[in-house]
């Protein structure tokens, strides 16, 4: 007898309903009375004294060897002991944070069996589902073989990288399968989606790409440096995890997309599926629901090994911490910014969470806070020359209204002398709204790149609006400035010094050119109406003049925890690959295979290359000293279209908004689904406009 008819008979026994029925009365009696002998043994004499000399050994052996043992069976004794303490907690303080007791016996008591009838209905699940032999198999191959090797120094990243594998395996497994039953319905759409399914897990160049994402992100954990502030781990953690997933993610759906169709065609199956009722757009949706229900089920593997291995990253010691939010002069920083250490503070406070920042407008008098500058500079002037004059609202609105119309007055002088002077070197300019929008565009562009300028030893102020403030007596929350300044060419080898005076408090700082850096200052800054008054210094031995781009200076606030941003950005990856999905199965309808890949790579190539084009076309422009540029005519011509038409989908960048902590609320999210799904139903509908339009299958029978 052959391994392949052993499996096979395997596979038929656990989908046998018998097997199921006896597997589902063997587990619930299994779970109930390994938690009533749990029970029996946490209140049975003398069971302390044993956990309190394990957990004594074991900080004894964590004192001496700067660890803990990562043997199976350690593990399991530590968790042993866990549960005897949650259910009988104990009479005396454990000096193991693994037996810390709940608030109540009784809690305990109840989170304990809850969590035991959760084992017990998930085994039960899978069973149903027919793969409780393929998971015993797998924890063999895996845990049993992982567990082992992960002992030996030699062999560590050999077993850890099993050890981890096989709880992503399964959880791929199960997901499959459970799309598999929502695929069972009797509809062609579904029946497609299924074949796409089946399709998956045989064509090797999608199978590979799976393994290449489960093998991923068993790996990554293990490469982390354990040398490096807990911030950078967290930060590495989740570029790789989420960047590195998103790229395979992509590329499987282009060559899946692709494959599925292009092969049918190749090889005349899609004969078969043809012949029978089902139309073009249910064979063309059908594909597109299977690639992205395939999509689902690895991203919410991806979103749940990230997810978790980011909390228990979040758990380990910060530097300068003996355990977690316990600082190594003993002092507890939990909920408390302003005691947390450094790498702490940063972790919880610029990673882990969602921040929504809040740029400078610092020209722009009439959608910018520049203009409440300018009137309190005015009326305090004003009030010092004539003592009858009184800060009032009155007064606040008549001079607010009278700097407007200064400012309106010289913009609209400003355009009226570069239309004539424009009209003068060109008489075919013609003299248009659209003409003028132009220029306007160009002197507030300059106006505003001028105002962004600083020299040597000189001094310009910002306001920044719509910022949390803390009551009188409230702690105050962490704020982060994040700042770039530019000089000449950027020279990276060159240090300039620049001062920020936040409402009367200096922050000094040394930095490089055309590079990001932050600093934290506390919210009790920020004036009452929610204003931040920012003057920025440059340093008198500074050798260039500076300046800030469009994004130089932010101020980013959190507004919530990480958890549901981190829910949003996985959905935000997963519309994405809908849009990519659906250009490749639209350019499989009439390519082939190679062909179809190229033009789908290269769409996907121009969409995520939308924000580099929108930032390289501010500096690209087709006008010169000489007159005009027709080659950058043509390049504008090509290059701006595709920087507005993907514009939505590049601005949805879900690695960078963890690592960066930014916040992706609903509303990004539903503007990116009509905007990314229109464009995915569009493109579905020059595929199925192609698609019908083919003779796919011919009867040439009598």
């Amino acid at each position: 007898m052959t391994l392949w008819t052993i499996l096979a008979r395997l596979d038929r026994t656990q989908r046998s309903r018998r097997f199921k029925i006896v597997v589902t009365a063997l587990a619930a009696a299994l779970t109930v009375g390994l938690f009533a002998a749990l029970a029996v043994k946490a209140h049975a004499p003398g069971t302390d004294e044993q956990i309190a000399r394990r957990s004594v050994a074991r900080a004894e052996r964590r004192e001496k060897t700067g660890f803990e043992a990562r043997s199976f069976a350690q593990h399991a004794v530590r968790l042993y002991d866990s549960l005897l303490v949650r259910i009988k907690p104990l009479q005396g303080r454990s000096d193991d944070p693994a037996n810390a007791a709940p608030a109540t016996p009784i809690i305990g008591a109840v989170v304990v069996a809850a969590l035991f009838a959760l084992v017990g209905g998930a085994v039960i699940a899978v069973a149903w589902l027919g793969l409780l032999l393929t998971y015993l198999g797998l924890f063999v191959v895996g845990w049993g073989v992982g567990w082992p090797l992960a002992v030996f120094a030699p062999a560590l990243g050999v077993g850890q990288l099993l050890v981890a594998a096989t709880p992503l395996a399964l959880a791929f497994l199960t997901g499959l399968e459970v799309l598999r039953l929502v695929f069972s319905g009797p509809s062609p759409v579904l029946a497609v989606a299924q074949n796409v399914l089946n399709e998956a897990v045989r064509m090797k160049i999608s199978l590979v790409f799976i393994v290449v994402v489960i093998l991923l992100l068993a790996f990554v954990p293990g490469a982390l440096d354990p040398s490096q502030p807990l911030r950078y781990r967290v930060q590495q953690w989740l570029q790789y995890g989420v960047g590195l997933s998103y790229a395979v993610l992509t590329l499987l759906t282009v060559f899946l997309s692709t494959g599925t169709v292009a092969f049918e065609q190749r090889d005349k199956v899609i004969w078969q599926t043809m012949t029978k009722p089902v139309q073009p757009w249910q064979y063309l949706l059908g594909k597109w629901v299977g690639v992205m229900g395939l999509n689902a089920v690895l991203l919410a593997v991806i979103a749940g090994g990230v997810f978790a291995f980011t909390e228990y990253l979040r758990l380990q010691p910060a530097r300068g911490e003996m355990a977690f939010h316990v600082r190594e002069d003993g002092v507890v920083t939990l909920d408390r910014p302003d005691l947390m250490t450094e790498d702490r503070r940063i972790l919880e406070t610029q990673v882990l969470t969602a921040r929504r920042g809040r740029m400078i407008e610092p020209y722009d008098l009439r959608i910018s806070g520049q203009t409440d500058l300018i009137v309190e500079s005015n009326l305090k002037g004003k009030m010092e020359n004539d003592s009858t004059l009184r800060d009032t609202p009155e007064a606040r609105a008549g001079l607010r209204a009278q700097t407007l119309r200064a400012f309106e007055e010289a913009l609209g002088n400003a355009i009226e002398s570069r239309l004539a002077e424009a009209m003068k070197n060109d008489p075919l300019i013609p003299d248009s709204p659209v003409t003028r929008a132009a220029i306007e565009r160009e002197i507030m562009a300059s106006w505003e790149g001028q105002y962004r300028s600083i020299p040597p030893g000189g001094t310009k102020p910002f306001a920044v609006l719509g910022l949390p403030h803390t009551p009188e007596g409230a702690p105050a929350r962490p704020l982060t400035l994040k700042f770039k300044i530019n000089a000449g060419s950027n020279d990276p080898s060159a240090i300039y010094r620049v001062a920020f005076v936040l409402n009367g408090v200096v922050f000094e700082r040394q930095a490089a050119l055309k590079s990001a850096q932050t600093f934290t200052f506390p919210s009790s800054l920020v004036r009452p109406d929610g204003v931040l008054d920012i003057l920025v210094a440059s340093g008198e031995e500074n050798p260039r003049e500076l300046s800030f781009p469009p994004d130089g200076i932010e101020i980013l606030y959190s507004t919530g925890g990480h958890a549901a941003n981190f829910v949003r950005i996985m959905l935000s990856v997963w519309v994405k690959l809908a849009f990519i999905a659906s250009v490749s199965l639209t350019a499989a309808t009439f390519l082939s295979f190679p062909v179809a890949c190229l033009v789908a790579l290269c769409v996907l190539f121009a969409a995520e290359s939308a924000g580099f084009l929108r930032t390289a076309l501010e500096y690209y422009t087709s006008r010169t000293k000489d007159g005009v540029d027709w080659f950058a005519v043509g390049v504008r011509a090509i290059a701006v279209p595709v920087e507005r038409l993907f514009r939505v989908y590049a601005s949805l960048r879900p690695a960078e908004s963890l690592v960066d902590g930014r916040l992706i609320g609903w509303g990004a999210i539903a503007r990116s689904i009509a905007v990314v799904g229109g464009f995915t139903l569009a493109m579905l509908g020059l595929g199925w406009a192609i698609f019908r339009q083919r003779e796919l299958a011919t009867y040439s029978g009598k």
